[in-house]
Protein backbone atom coordinates (compact mmCIF):
# COMPACT_ATOMS: atom_id res chain seq x y z
CA UNK A 1 0.00 0.00 0.00
CA UNK A 2 1.44 3.22 -1.08
CA UNK A 3 1.67 6.03 1.67
CA UNK A 4 1.17 9.77 0.40
CA UNK A 5 3.13 12.10 1.91
CA UNK A 6 1.21 15.77 2.61
CA UNK A 7 4.52 18.33 3.02
CA UNK A 8 2.96 21.32 5.35
CA UNK A 9 3.25 24.45 3.44
CA UNK A 10 4.39 27.11 5.81
CA UNK A 11 2.22 30.76 5.60
CA UNK A 12 4.60 33.56 4.58
CA UNK A 13 3.64 36.92 5.08
CA UNK A 14 0.78 38.78 4.11
CA UNK A 15 0.56 40.34 0.19
CA UNK A 16 0.58 44.31 0.89
CA UNK A 17 -1.97 45.98 -0.34
CA UNK A 18 -1.93 47.80 -4.10
CA UNK A 19 -0.81 51.15 -4.00
CA UNK A 20 -2.57 53.90 -6.09
CA UNK A 21 -0.03 55.90 -8.31
CA UNK A 22 1.19 58.52 -6.78
CA UNK A 23 -1.01 61.13 -8.79
CA UNK A 24 -3.83 60.03 -7.67
CA UNK A 25 -2.61 60.30 -3.68
CA UNK A 26 -2.10 64.16 -3.92
CA UNK A 27 -3.96 66.36 -1.90
CA UNK A 28 -7.47 67.67 -4.20
CA UNK A 29 -7.42 72.05 -3.77
CA UNK A 30 -9.90 73.60 -1.57
CA UNK A 31 -13.00 74.74 -4.19
CA UNK A 32 -16.22 76.86 -2.23
CA UNK A 33 -17.95 76.84 -5.54
CA UNK A 34 -18.59 72.82 -4.72
CA UNK A 35 -21.06 74.09 -2.03
CA UNK A 36 -23.21 75.51 -3.82
CA UNK A 37 -26.60 74.40 -4.79
CA UNK A 38 -26.87 72.80 -7.97
CA UNK A 39 -29.45 74.38 -10.15
CA UNK A 40 -32.52 72.25 -11.39
CA UNK A 41 -35.81 72.43 -12.32
CA UNK A 42 -39.00 70.67 -11.37
CA UNK A 43 -41.01 68.71 -14.13
CA UNK A 44 -44.95 69.82 -13.92
CA UNK A 45 -46.07 66.20 -12.51
CA UNK A 46 -43.42 66.70 -9.80
CA UNK A 47 -44.33 70.51 -9.29
CA UNK A 48 -48.03 69.30 -8.60
CA UNK A 49 -47.03 67.06 -5.59
CA UNK A 50 -44.34 69.73 -3.70
CA UNK A 51 -46.35 73.21 -4.70
CA UNK A 52 -49.33 72.52 -6.20
CA UNK A 53 -50.68 75.97 -5.74
CA UNK A 54 -48.07 77.40 -8.21
CA UNK A 55 -49.53 75.77 -11.11
CA UNK A 56 -52.72 76.28 -12.56
CA UNK A 57 -55.70 73.63 -12.84
CA UNK A 58 -55.73 71.23 -15.72
CA UNK A 59 -58.54 71.78 -18.25
CA UNK A 60 -60.22 70.41 -20.81
CA UNK A 61 -60.87 72.47 -23.94
CA UNK A 62 -64.03 71.32 -25.79
CA UNK A 63 -62.95 73.57 -29.15
CA UNK A 64 -59.22 73.80 -30.54
CA UNK A 65 -58.23 77.31 -29.22
CA UNK A 66 -57.92 80.00 -31.77
CA UNK A 67 -54.80 81.30 -33.31
CA UNK A 68 -52.80 82.89 -30.39
CA UNK A 69 -51.03 86.35 -31.24
CA UNK A 70 -47.65 84.37 -31.63
CA UNK A 71 -48.74 81.95 -34.11
CA UNK A 72 -46.59 81.87 -37.02
CA UNK A 73 -49.61 81.85 -39.62
CA UNK A 74 -51.02 84.95 -37.95
CA UNK A 75 -50.41 88.22 -40.21
CA UNK A 76 -51.88 90.44 -37.68
CA UNK A 77 -48.62 90.86 -35.86
CA UNK A 78 -47.04 92.19 -39.51
CA UNK A 79 -50.02 94.07 -39.99
CA UNK A 80 -49.71 96.03 -36.99
CA UNK A 81 -46.20 96.97 -37.17
CA UNK A 82 -46.77 98.04 -41.26
CA UNK A 83 -49.57 99.99 -39.94
CA UNK A 84 -47.23 101.27 -37.10
CA UNK A 85 -44.55 102.19 -39.14
CA UNK A 86 -47.07 104.08 -41.94
CA UNK A 87 -48.03 106.69 -38.43
CA UNK A 88 -51.28 104.49 -37.32
CA UNK A 89 -51.79 105.05 -33.91
CA UNK A 90 -52.73 102.06 -32.18
CA UNK A 91 -56.18 102.35 -31.32
CA UNK A 92 -56.52 103.01 -34.73
CA UNK A 93 -54.99 99.35 -35.44
CA UNK A 94 -56.84 97.39 -32.82
CA UNK A 95 -59.66 98.91 -34.60
CA UNK A 96 -58.57 97.42 -37.69
CA UNK A 97 -57.20 94.32 -36.60
CA UNK A 98 -60.33 93.61 -34.34
CA UNK A 99 -58.21 93.04 -31.45
CA UNK A 100 -57.73 93.77 -27.74
CA UNK A 101 -55.23 97.68 -27.42
CA UNK A 102 -52.69 95.80 -25.04
CA UNK A 103 -51.96 93.21 -27.98
CA UNK A 104 -51.35 95.85 -30.32
CA UNK A 105 -48.64 97.32 -28.23
CA UNK A 106 -47.15 94.55 -27.76
CA UNK A 107 -46.63 94.11 -31.09
CA UNK A 108 -45.78 97.60 -32.29
CA UNK A 109 -43.52 98.47 -29.16
CA UNK A 110 -40.41 98.63 -30.59
CA UNK A 111 -41.51 100.77 -34.04
CA UNK A 112 -41.06 104.46 -34.45
CA UNK A 113 -43.69 105.78 -36.95
CA UNK A 114 -41.76 107.67 -39.79
CA UNK A 115 -44.79 108.92 -41.74
CA UNK A 116 -47.07 111.60 -40.40
CA UNK A 117 -49.46 110.23 -38.02
CA UNK A 118 -52.20 112.34 -40.18
CA UNK A 119 -51.99 109.68 -42.66
CA UNK A 120 -54.76 107.35 -41.83
CA UNK A 121 -55.43 103.79 -42.89
CA UNK A 122 -56.92 105.06 -46.21
CA UNK A 123 -52.86 105.94 -46.81
CA UNK A 124 -51.38 102.27 -46.43
CA UNK A 125 -51.32 101.00 -49.80
CA UNK A 126 -52.12 96.92 -49.82
CA UNK A 127 -54.47 96.47 -47.01
CA UNK A 128 -58.23 96.25 -46.16
CA UNK A 129 -59.13 99.86 -46.00
CA UNK A 130 -61.92 100.99 -43.49
CA UNK A 131 -65.62 101.40 -44.44
CA UNK A 132 -67.17 105.13 -44.09
CA UNK A 133 -69.17 103.92 -41.04
CA UNK A 134 -66.63 102.40 -39.15
CA UNK A 135 -64.52 105.06 -39.48
CA UNK A 136 -66.71 107.55 -38.61
CA UNK A 137 -67.85 104.76 -35.22
CA UNK A 138 -63.97 105.24 -34.75
CA UNK A 139 -63.93 109.25 -34.23
CA UNK A 140 -67.19 108.95 -32.35
CA UNK A 141 -66.01 107.13 -29.76
CA UNK A 142 -62.65 109.27 -29.96
CA UNK A 143 -64.49 112.51 -29.68
CA UNK A 144 -66.90 111.18 -26.53
CA UNK A 145 -63.76 109.79 -25.09
CA UNK A 146 -61.97 113.33 -25.08
CA UNK A 147 -64.76 114.96 -23.90
CA UNK A 148 -65.26 112.84 -20.92
CA UNK A 149 -61.61 112.91 -19.83
CA UNK A 150 -61.10 116.47 -20.81
CA UNK A 151 -63.97 117.43 -18.31
CA UNK A 152 -63.32 114.59 -15.25
CA UNK A 153 -59.53 115.91 -15.39
CA UNK A 154 -60.60 119.40 -14.61
CA UNK A 155 -62.95 118.44 -12.03
CA UNK A 156 -59.91 116.27 -10.88
CA UNK A 157 -57.52 119.29 -10.29
CA UNK A 158 -59.51 121.01 -8.32
CA UNK A 159 -60.99 118.33 -5.85
CA UNK A 160 -57.48 116.84 -5.29
CA UNK A 161 -55.14 120.32 -3.66
CA UNK A 162 -56.64 120.14 -0.25
CA UNK A 163 -56.43 116.07 -0.19
CA UNK A 164 -53.05 116.22 -1.42
CA UNK A 165 -52.18 118.65 1.17
CA UNK A 166 -53.73 116.48 3.95
CA UNK A 167 -53.38 112.92 2.55
CA UNK A 168 -49.93 111.29 2.60
CA UNK A 169 -51.29 107.66 1.91
CA UNK A 170 -52.87 109.60 -1.19
CA UNK A 171 -49.56 111.05 -2.30
CA UNK A 172 -47.65 108.00 -2.15
CA UNK A 173 -49.99 105.91 -4.03
CA UNK A 174 -50.84 108.79 -6.79
CA UNK A 175 -46.81 108.92 -7.01
CA UNK A 176 -45.99 105.45 -7.52
CA UNK A 177 -49.08 105.10 -9.78
CA UNK A 178 -47.73 108.56 -11.87
CA UNK A 179 -44.20 106.89 -12.76
CA UNK A 180 -44.77 103.49 -13.83
CA UNK A 181 -48.52 104.53 -15.58
CA UNK A 182 -49.45 106.21 -19.50
CA UNK A 183 -52.57 108.45 -19.35
CA UNK A 184 -54.52 108.58 -22.67
CA UNK A 185 -57.93 110.44 -23.09
CA UNK A 186 -59.17 106.20 -23.53
CA UNK A 187 -57.72 105.12 -20.33
CA UNK A 188 -53.93 104.49 -19.00
CA UNK A 189 -51.57 101.41 -18.90
CA UNK A 190 -49.55 100.30 -16.51
CA UNK A 191 -46.11 99.21 -17.44
CA UNK A 192 -44.02 97.37 -15.43
CA UNK A 193 -41.80 94.25 -14.54
CA UNK A 194 -42.35 93.86 -10.94
CA UNK A 195 -45.01 91.97 -9.76
CA UNK A 196 -45.45 93.73 -6.57
CA UNK A 197 -45.34 97.45 -7.99
CA UNK A 198 -48.30 95.97 -10.26
CA UNK A 199 -50.47 94.66 -7.66
CA UNK A 200 -49.87 98.10 -5.44
CA UNK A 201 -51.01 100.15 -8.47
CA UNK A 202 -53.94 98.36 -8.92
CA UNK A 203 -54.77 98.16 -5.22
CA UNK A 204 -54.61 101.75 -4.84
CA UNK A 205 -56.55 102.72 -7.89
CA UNK A 206 -58.91 100.34 -7.11
CA UNK A 207 -59.53 101.34 -3.54
CA UNK A 208 -59.52 105.14 -4.92
CA UNK A 209 -61.82 105.28 -7.78
CA UNK A 210 -64.31 102.93 -8.39
CA UNK A 211 -63.54 100.94 -11.58
CA UNK A 212 -65.57 98.17 -13.31
CA UNK A 213 -63.43 94.64 -13.53
CA UNK A 214 -65.27 94.16 -17.18
CA UNK A 215 -62.56 97.09 -18.13
CA UNK A 216 -59.16 96.05 -16.50
CA UNK A 217 -57.00 93.74 -19.15
CA UNK A 218 -53.57 92.92 -18.55
CA UNK A 219 -51.30 91.75 -21.24
CA UNK A 220 -48.28 89.66 -20.12
CA UNK A 221 -45.43 90.10 -22.81
CA UNK A 222 -42.96 86.58 -21.88
CA UNK A 223 -39.56 85.86 -23.11
CA UNK A 224 -39.08 82.61 -24.67
CA UNK A 225 -38.14 80.34 -21.52
CA UNK A 226 -41.27 81.47 -19.76
CA UNK A 227 -43.78 79.34 -19.75
CA UNK A 228 -47.46 81.74 -20.44
CA UNK A 229 -49.67 79.05 -18.19
CA UNK A 230 -47.33 79.24 -14.78
CA UNK A 231 -46.87 83.06 -15.41
CA UNK A 232 -50.85 84.11 -15.83
CA UNK A 233 -51.76 81.60 -12.36
CA UNK A 234 -49.02 83.49 -10.42
CA UNK A 235 -50.19 87.07 -11.80
CA UNK A 236 -54.20 86.04 -11.18
CA UNK A 237 -53.57 85.00 -7.83
CA UNK A 238 -51.45 87.99 -6.78
CA UNK A 239 -53.52 90.60 -8.28
CA UNK A 240 -57.16 88.71 -7.90
CA UNK A 241 -57.88 89.38 -11.84
CA UNK A 242 -60.06 86.75 -13.64
CA UNK A 243 -57.94 84.66 -15.69
CA UNK A 244 -60.05 85.82 -18.24
CA UNK A 245 -58.47 89.16 -18.69
CA UNK A 246 -54.96 88.15 -19.14
CA UNK A 247 -53.20 87.93 -22.26
CA UNK A 248 -49.90 86.61 -22.96
CA UNK A 249 -47.75 87.57 -25.99
CA UNK A 250 -44.35 86.59 -26.73
CA UNK A 251 -41.57 89.31 -25.77
CA UNK A 252 -39.55 89.59 -29.13
CA UNK A 253 -36.53 91.91 -27.70
CA UNK A 254 -36.68 90.60 -24.16
CA UNK A 255 -33.45 91.68 -22.04
CA UNK A 256 -33.33 87.88 -20.74
CA UNK A 257 -34.60 84.93 -21.20
CA UNK A 258 -37.05 84.55 -18.33
CA UNK A 259 -38.02 88.57 -18.62
CA UNK A 260 -41.42 89.24 -17.81
CA UNK A 261 -43.27 92.73 -18.73
CA UNK A 262 -47.01 93.76 -17.57
CA UNK A 263 -48.86 95.97 -19.22
CA UNK A 264 -52.32 96.80 -17.29
CA UNK A 265 -55.01 98.57 -19.07
CA UNK A 266 -57.97 100.43 -17.48
CA UNK A 267 -59.88 101.57 -20.16
CA UNK A 268 -62.20 104.14 -18.92
CA UNK A 269 -61.71 107.79 -19.51
CA UNK A 270 -63.21 108.72 -16.51
CA UNK A 271 -60.69 106.76 -14.27
CA UNK A 272 -58.20 108.57 -16.87
CA UNK A 273 -59.20 111.49 -16.75
CA UNK A 274 -59.31 111.45 -12.61
CA UNK A 275 -55.70 110.46 -12.61
CA UNK A 276 -54.28 113.03 -14.64
CA UNK A 277 -56.17 115.36 -12.65
CA UNK A 278 -54.96 114.58 -9.43
CA UNK A 279 -51.22 114.32 -11.18
CA UNK A 280 -52.00 117.72 -12.35
CA UNK A 281 -52.74 119.15 -8.91
CA UNK A 282 -49.75 117.02 -7.48
CA UNK A 283 -47.28 118.66 -9.70
CA UNK A 284 -48.78 122.32 -9.38
CA UNK A 285 -48.43 121.80 -6.09
CA UNK A 286 -44.58 122.30 -5.93
CA UNK A 287 -45.33 125.05 -8.23
CA UNK A 288 -47.51 127.50 -5.91
CA UNK A 289 -45.57 127.02 -2.74
CA UNK A 290 -47.46 123.52 -1.44
CA UNK A 291 -44.42 121.39 -1.93
CA UNK A 292 -42.91 121.53 1.47
CA UNK A 293 -46.22 119.90 2.60
CA UNK A 294 -46.14 117.24 -0.40
CA UNK A 295 -42.07 116.39 0.04
CA UNK A 296 -42.99 115.90 4.23
CA UNK A 297 -45.93 113.65 2.93
CA UNK A 298 -44.04 111.30 1.31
Amino acid sequence: MDETTTTPTTAGPPAAPPVAPSPAQETLPFDAALDDPIPFALTARARRVIAPDSLPRLTLLDEPATAEPEDPADTRPARARALRHAGVDVDQIADELDVDELVVRAWVDDITPVRSAERRLRSVPGGPRPEAQQRARVEARRRRAEEAFSATRDAAARAAADRIAGDPAFVSGLGLVTGVADVTPHGIVVTTRDLAIARAALRWLTSTVEIEPDRVRVLLRLAPQVAADVTVHAWHRATGLAKERFTTARWRQAPTADAVEAMVRIADPRVAGALAGWRDALLGSFDTGAGEDVEHAW
